[in-house]
């Protein structure tokens, strides 16, 4: 048998405060003031995160200016040397040396006692002064000369001595001049 109650009952204070509704109301409320907050941090927190991550890059940013500004400076350095370098290979390929050098440059030319103050081409002459420690090596030095260059015409030679100021001895050589004539 069913038995129905239809009695009104009333209800505490305390029971019309904790209803099932009420309570869900404010827990749901609870709930979403936590989210809001928790959520809130969360952006804080990545802000912060960007904040840092805007300062590193800037740093970034001014060290690669700075690398910029110095590979515009290497830049400019590397095209002046290339500059330089075209000029030189320019100059070396149109680089045409005397013949005659090569013959005083080859030290079994000029004889060990000789040594040269002055050599000077004009056209086909070539003028030749120096000094040597005996008559015999400025012979020796004319005939190589005569031999492997040209007709040499010559013109004098003088004994000539030098005192040393530091040690106080006299040395004593022959000063030559003579021009020859390339054949």
């Amino acid at each position: 048998m069913l038995r129905f109650n239809f009695l009104e009952r009333e209800e505490t204070f305390i029971e019309k405060l904790l209803k099932p509704d009420i309570i869900l109301a404010v827990l749901l409320l609870f709930i979403t003031f936590g989210g809001l907050f928790w959520y809130t941090g969360q952006l804080k927190s990545k802000e912060r995160f960007l904040k840092q991550e805007i300062i590193r890059l800037d740093r970034e940013l001014a060290r690669l200016k700075k690398i910029q500004a110095e590979e515009k400076k290497l830049i400019k350095v590397r095209e002046t040397l290339k500059e330089k370098l075209n000029v030189i290979s320019k100059l070396d390929k149109e680089r045409q040396v005397p013949s005659f050098i090569y013959f005083f440059a080859d030290r079994k030319n000029i004889p060990y006692g000789v040594w040269l103050e002055n050599l000077k081409q004009d056209g086909k002459k070539i003028y030749i002064a120096g000094n040597a420690y005996n008559l015999k090596l400025v012979s020796q030095f004319l005939k190589n000369v005569e031999e492997k260059i040209g007709e040499v015409k010559f013109k004098k030679t003088s004994y000539e001595e030098y005192k040393s100021k530091e040690t106080g001895a006299t040395y004593k050589y022959y000063h030559f001049s003579f021009t020859v004539e390339m054949k």
